[in-house]
């Protein structure tokens, strides 16, 4: 039986920045076989799938979900709000391909991630322990020591569907985007996974790293320097693809 760890991920408003001591490039494929876009690709999947954000603990091995991912909505649910929770789930299954799925239950004994809508004051009725201090928004996730995520818990002070897909991400094992997605570049569509106003949209680079890390060759416990020549090959070969960013 493995040990269960939890990881604690919360939208804070602070702008993300790169930088990271990685090792050695892997022998494989050569940079040059790599458009600019594609490395530059690279270097954002690192930053949020290994979460190298300022004030951030970064990881050394991949945390995914292996299984359903089975969500409950708890707190003030109107019709409206579970539609847009639904409609932002089939956006991201469909960039999944491994075998995870996600899905709303209605039942909160049938879930493993619990999703509450309501104020700070509410949402520390039931979690008490948790510090919503300057928030809107938070998610943390328990996995397993082989990096496979088990269950979460996801809280949300308004209905904006980007706060929704930002905390979802997090539940997913992301964490935030560089600078060069949250506004430096202006050539780059804001990220879903900006620590501040979080877009509602997912940019190319968004679906591509949703894609990458629910991708059956990539799997949980894997370190970067290991993963990276599948990331690169599958992006040589076009099943991952950014040039349309």
């Amino acid at each position: 039986m493995f040990r269960k760890v939890v990881f604690f991920v919360l939208v804070v408003f602070l702008s993300c920045s790169t930088g990271s001591n990685s090792p050695e490039e892997p022998e494989g494929i050569s940079e040059t076989e790599l458009t600019p876009l594609q490395l530059e690709f690279l270097d954002e999947f690192e930053h949020v799938a290994f979460r190298l954000a300022v004030n951030s603990v970064g990881i050394t091995f991949s945390r995914k979900w292996k299984s359903e991912v089975k969500v409950f909505l708890d707190g003030s649910i109107d019709q409206a709000y579970r539609s847009l929770v639904e409609r932002s789930i089939d956006e991201f299954n469909l960039l999944i391909t491994d075998g995870t799925s996600i899905q709303v239950v209605s039942e909160l004994e049938s879930a493993n991630v619990h999703l509450f809508l309501g104020s700070s004051e509410e949402v520390k009725t039931i979690w008490p322990d948790i510090n919503t201090e300057g928030k809107s928004g938070l998610a943390f996730h328990f996995a397993e020591e082989d990096g496979e995520i088990t269950s979460g818990r996801i809280w949300v002070e308004n209905d904006g569907g980007g706060l929704f897909k930002h905390e979802l991400g997090h539940i997913l094992g992301f964490h935030h985007a560089t600078d060069n997605t949250c506004g430096i570049n202006d050539g780059m569509i804001r990220s879903f996974m900006c620590s501040g106003s979080p877009n509602n949209i997912l940019s190319d680079f968004d679906r591509a790293i949703v894609q990458t890390w629910y991708h059956p060759k990539i799997n949980s416990g894997q370190t970067f320097f290991s993963m990276r020549p599948i990331v690169e090959q599958l992006l040589l070969d076009g099943e991952i693809s950014v040039e349309g960013q």
